[in-house]
């Protein structure tokens, strides 16, 4: 059995993840921990994977047999992972160095998950968003993702429009902090 470990990061969570491949063809084991920020790890449940050929798709399976078709895409230093219209970038995590606070920057962005078409952008500049809001739909592969909002927010930058190519790791939404409400106000 060979076996790795990696650590991936969101900018709210990290993901201490050992990756064995029991029979040393194309099927895989994830199972480890999850962190977020400022608490204490949690074991993560055990799946068993399949990566397609191409690589692009992994299906995972827990023990209590619930199956998820995930698409993937690599970016340099970061990957996509899109499951159930759903797109999550988890960056490669190097030793030493930290974990969803050092991805703050991250958090203020939304990306194209994979190369595709953007069909609907569903926000603009100076918009007062909140965690988990659908910013823009776009479709790839045949299937469509929400790519959401973060985190609450201020939109600050909208870079593209209903039927833009974009490509994988392109900017799409960039968001600011919102200004804390004033206590004063009626």
């Amino acid at each position: 059995m060979t076996s790795r470990s990696v650590v991936l990061s969101t900018a709210r969570e990290t993901y201490e993840l050992r990756v064995s491949r029991p029979d040393g063809e194309g099927r895989i084991t994830l199972s480890g921990t999850v962190r977020a920020a400022g608490g204490e790890p949690r074991p993560l449940p055990a799946f068993r994977a399949g990566v397609a050929a191409d690589g692009r798709v992994l299906v995972l399976r827990d023990d209590a047999g619930r199956t998820w078709r995930c698409a993937v895409a690599d970016e340099s230093g970061a990957i996509w992972v899109a499951v159930r219209g759903r797109a999550v970038r988890l960056e490669r995590v190097k030793p030493g160095r930290g974990g969803p606070a050092a991805h703050q920057a991250a958090a203020d962005e939304v990306r194209a998950p994979m190369t595709g078409l953007l069909v609907d952008v569903r926000t603009s500049t100076g918009v007062r968003v909140a965690r988990d809001d659908v910013l823009a739909v776009m479709e790839a592969m045949k299937m469509e993702y929400r790519l959401v909002a973060p985190r609450d927010g201020i939109v600050a930058e909208v870079k593209g429009a209903a039927g833009d190519r974009v490509e994988v790791g392109t900017l799409v939404v960039r968001l600011q902090p919102a200004p804390a409400a004033d206590p004063d106000a009626p």
